[in-house]
């Protein structure tokens, strides 16, 4: 898909540039690993010219279909892990397209699952009474 260099540069990039962690970098390395995989590894794509719209709807697809887990429990990959796999390859397109790697911003084409919003969880009684407790006696209004 694209040469080591180039996503060592934007692995870089999300590191010292935009301050990721060193847990989401590895994360993103890992999921553009997978991606090149997809792609055909270094040998199905010469370079990053070779992206296009139809290989990228592909790949989206193949995340939606695959399943995971121990044989006779299979199942879909949960949508933050889908989620956060087209993000990192979102990310490596947005930096691709910046440093001029290729002629138009693909990024766009990549439509990441919404996550089903969660409500906070609320405090048991117990642990809002010790939170209670712990404050100062003075803040409390009277």
């Amino acid at each position: 898909m694209h040469t080591h260099a180039d996503e060592r540069e934007c692995l870089g990039w999300l590191e010292l540039d935009r301050h990721a962690s060193p847990g989401t970098v590895e994360g993103y390395r890992g999921d553009l690993r997978r991606f090149s995989d997809f792609a055909g590894g270094d040998t199905g794509i010469p370079d990053i010219a070779g992206l296009d719209r139809e290989l990228l709807r592909g790949y989206q697809q193949h995340l939606a279909r695959l399943r995971t887990g121990p044989k006779g429990a299979r199942r879909p990959l949960a949508i933050s892990t889908r989620s956060r796999r087209l993000v990192a390859l979102r990310s490596f397109l947005r930096f691709a397209a910046r440093e001029e790697w290729l002629p138009g911003d693909l990024a766009a084409t990549i439509d990441v699952p919404k996550l089903p919003e969660r409500l906070p969880k609320l405090l048991e009684a117990t642990d809002r009474d010790h939170l209670l407790d712990a404050l100062p006696s003075d803040t409390l209004a009277q």
